[in-house]
């Protein structure tokens, strides 16, 4: 009888142990499972800010691309001004030139006649 007696004392310290084992790997499967949750988390807190760069840095790129072509056409622009200003120019001079020689010309006609 006493030795039944201290084989189940002993059949219940030992499922007492089994079951703090049980107990302390499902609160270390706990634990893991909210680090893995927490760096999860973290690495989709990354992964967002990377995006964000990403586009915040495509986004200057387009607004460089923008000013450039600005630039660009402005001085297309400023080309084609200047290049018409000097075609008004030269056609000013050659008009002024035209009057000129139309008017020796017509002083040298009209000392011939004279004479």
């Amino acid at each position: 009888k006493e030795e039944r007696r201290r084989a189940a004392v002993k059949l219940q310290g030992e499922q007492k142990l089994l079951i703090e084992r049980q107990e302390e790997q499902r609160r270390l499967e706990e634990l893991q499972r909210q680090e893995l949750v927490r760096k999860q988390e973290e690495m989709r807190v990354l992964e967002m800010k990377r995006r964000k760069e990403e586009e915040e840095s495509h986004r200057r790129e387009e607004e460089i691309q923008k000013l450039q072509d600005t630039v660009r056409i402005q001085e297309i622009d400023q080309i084609r001004q200047t290049e018409e200003s000097d075609k008004r120019a030269e056609s000013k001079l050659t008009d002024k030139n035209n009057a000129i020689n139309k008017n020796a010309l017509g002083s040298s006609q009209s000392f011939k006649e004279q004479r």
